[in-house]
C-alpha cells in the first residue's frame, strides 16, 4: 500500500507481525486489538464500513484476533481483511497474485 496508515493501524500491523514471529505475547496482542477498538469507539466508527481511515483499522483487527471464532474459517477472515483494506486503498488487482505467491507457492515448496 502506498498511502500512509493511521498510526493505530500501523501499530496493529506491526503487532500482528511480531506475534507471528513470536516476539509478542498474546496479552500484548490483545492490548493492541483493544487499542484499535478504543480508537474506533472514540470516533464512533466501530460500525463504519465506508471511511477509508476506519476501514484500514477494521482490516487490521482481523489478524489481531488470536485464533478463529467457532464457525469462522480462514477464507472468511482473508475475505473481510481484503474487503476492508481495499476500501482504504484498492489493491484488488494484486490480491490474487499475492495470495497465490504467499499461500499456494509456499505450500507446494514443502
Amino acid at each position: 500500500m502506498q498511502m500512509p496508515f493511521p498510526e493505530v493501524a500501523a501499530r496493529g500491523f506491526a503487532a500482528a507481525r511480531q506475534f507471528r514471529d513470536g516476539a509478542m505475547s498474546s496479552d500484548e496482542l490483545a492490548k493492541t486489538l483493544a487499542g484499535c477498538w478504543q480508537y474506533l469507539d472514540a470516533k464512533k466508527a466501530s460500525t463504519d464500513f465506508k471511511t477509508p481511515e476506519h476501514c484500514i483499522i477494521r482490516a487490521v483487527v482481523w489478524p489481531l484476533y488470536n485464533g478463529l471464532e467457532p464457525g469462522e474459517n480462514v477464507g472468511d477472515v482473508i475475505h473481510m481483511f481484503l474487503h476492508l483494506a481495499n476500501k482504504f486503498e484498492d489493491q484488488s488487482e494484486t490480491a490474487e497474485p499475492l495470495l497465490r505467491k504467499h499461500f499456494l507457492e509456499n505450500k507446494n515448496a514443502k
